[in-house]
C-alpha cells in the first residue's frame, strides 16, 4: 500500500473517528472504504425520494396488482430490515 498525507479540519477527523468506532474499525480504514465505496449506496443513504421510487417502480413491476399504501409498507419493512 502507498502512503499519503491528507490535512483535514479537526471538526472532519472527530467526526471520521466517530463512525470508524461505530464500524469497529481503524480511522485508516474507515477511510479507504469511504473511498472505495463512494459510489454505493448504503440503506442510511436512502431519503424519501428513492423510498417513493422504489415503491412505483415495485407497484410497475407487480402490474399494479397491490395497493400503493401496502406497496409502501412492505418497501419499509425491507429497508428496516436491511438497516438492522
Amino acid at each position: 500500500m502507498k502512503e499519503i498525507t491528507v490535512r483535514i479540519p479537526e471538526e472532519v477527523l472527530a467526526q471520521v473517528d466517530k463512525e470508524a468506532g461505530l464500524k469497529h474499525v481503524s480511522r485508516a480504514q474507515f477511510i479507504r472504504d469511504q473511498l472505495v465505496l463512494k459510489n454505493s449506496k448504503t440503506v442510511g443513504d436512502y431519503g424519501p425520494k428513492d423510498f417513493h421510487s422504489l415503491v412505483s417502480l415495485v407497484r410497475r413491476r407487480t402490474g399494479n396488482s397491490m395497493d400503493k399504501r401496502q406497496l409502501e409498507n412492505v418497501v419499509a419493512v425491507v429497508f428496516n430490515e436491511l438497516a438492522n
